[in-house]
Parts: structure tokens; sequence; C-alpha cells
């Protein structure tokens, strides 16, 4: 099973709105998960990030109080199978996969650690 989580910066990040090329690490404790959903069977999760923009620009869903998707913000698919994670920055033109930039934490809300 694949899960995905739209983080977010908090409004007041110095960092809201970068894309990849202005971020040479990504702290990921400094995101909120703002949402979390599951990735359709059979769907490869980087084949799902145009459906999500889609969905945090047109179609919000009950419960999603954050800013629509846009640049600087972050979808992590964790596959509980392999128990890894991937990332995708939504940047200025489509995505970008940060997963080497990711710094990694240990607590109770990533149960992947490397």
């Amino acid at each position: 099973m694949i899960r995905y989580y739209l983080r977010q910066l908090p409004h007041n990040s110095e960092d809201m709105f970068k894309g990849a090329d202005e971020l040479t690490e990504v702290n990921i404790e400094n995101y909120v998960a703002t949402y979390q959903g599951k990735v359709p069977e059979n769907t490869k999760p980087e084949l799902y990030n145009e459906e999500l923009f889609r969905i945090f620009n047109i179609d919000h869903p009950e419960g999603f109080a954050w800013h629509s998707m846009s640049v600087g913000d972050i979808i992590e698919y964790r596959d509980f199978d392999n128990k890894t994670s991937k990332y995708y920055l939504c940047d200025h033109f489509g995505f970008t996969d940060i997963t080497d930039r990711i710094k990694r934490f240990s607590d109770s809300t990533n149960i992947f650690i490397s």
C-alpha cells in the first residue's frame, strides 16, 4: 500500500514558494502534513503528481483547510510494503524528485529512518 502526504510550509516560512533550484537541502521537519490519502492501486506515484495538483487546486477534499498546492509544497509517497519514501517538490514547471535532498528525522510521525 502506498499513501501520499501533502506537506506544506507554514505561512511565515522563508522557504515558502521556493523551487528546486533554490533548495539544496530540505528539512522535512519544517513542513506540516496537511493532508493524506491512498494512491490508487496499480498507479505509479510519480505519475500521480499531476492528479494531486488538480485535486489540491480545483477539487479541494473535504477537511483540507490549507492553501492550494503551489511551488515549494512537497508530496511524500510512503510505500508501506517496501518501507521507503519518495519526495516530489511542486516546482515552477512540474515536479522534481528531491528524495536525495531530504534531511531525515526520527520521531513517531516518520517510520522510515535511514
